[in-house]
């Protein structure tokens, strides 16, 4: 099993558990973290959520390993975390790489360790920058073209000065410190935060549905076209990418 759950008091905690591969995710642990996150949902007293991972890496985004087949569709949603109004509180260090990224942005509370870089790398894996991310986590406009079209990774200290981090920490006390934010949530009454979760996602920025139709129409187009077969086999091979004119 690569993603587990336990109940600490009333904070429910899933922890993703594959660090030889640095907690990236193929369908195999998708579908345990989906098994996980029902549970927690399926748990009246975890009025909480806590999501960290084991060993020195968050995650490391999808375990890849040359197949770019897409994940099945996923229960959790777009952001690989259930849609709820509990709300989660998240314990991130080393690597949040893409779909690891995603899941930081589907909740609510960050805590980051010193040592965490933020990074979005599908575009050298050939596919398109995301189209839900920026707006879901608030970046301005050219924070979000340096993240998602030039690759740079973001530092935990850049990431709270953003507001994408409320709290940084040093690397080992992460888990510990995100329990300790999830328990802090348990101070006030649980109608009154789900209801503050509520308003707060109510006001969030959206992604018009014609962007996401742009999104996997354009994706399709590419798919298969020379620069984007270099760029995978470029990294497979470990070399740079030798693009043609398009």
């Amino acid at each position: 099993m690569f993603v587990s759950y336990h109940r600490d008091g009333n904070v429910g905690v899933v922890t993703l558990d594959r660090p030889d591969r640095k907690n990236s995710i193929g369908q195999d642990m998708l579908e345990d973290l989906e098994r996980a996150w029902a549970r927690f949902m399926a748990d009246d007293q975890a009025w909480v959520g806590a999501l960290v991972g084991n060993g020195p890496t968050f995650c490391a985004g999808r375990d890849i390993k040359g197949d770019m087949t897409p994940l099945q569709r996923s229960a959790l949603g777009e952001l690989f975390v259930p849609e709820t109004d509990r709300p989660i509180v998240v314990g991130v260090r080393g690597h949040v790489i893409g779909l690891g990224w995603y899941m930081v942005a589907g909740c609510d509370y960050c805590v980051a360790g010193d040592d965490t870089r933020f990074a979005m790398t599908q575009l050298k894996v050939g596919l398109p920058g995301p189209y839900g991310f920026a707006p879901r986590m608030n970046l301005p406009s050219f924070v979000s073209f340096e993240l998602l079209a030039m690759g740079r990774p973001l530092g935990a200290q850049r990431a709270q000065a953003l507001g994408m981090v409320n709290e940084v920490v040093p690397s080992e006390d992460v888990n510990e410190k995100t329990i300790a934010a999830a328990n802090d949530l348990l101070t006030v009454p649980p109608e009154l935060v789900r209801l503050t979760k509520q308003l707060l996602r109510g006001t969030d920025r959206t992604v018009d549905p014609a962007v996401k139709h742009q999104y996997w129409d354009g994706r399709a187009a590419l798919e298969g076209s020379p620069n984007i077969v270099e760029a995978r086999a470029a990294l497979r091979e470990r070399r740079p990418p030798r693009y043609v004119a398009g």
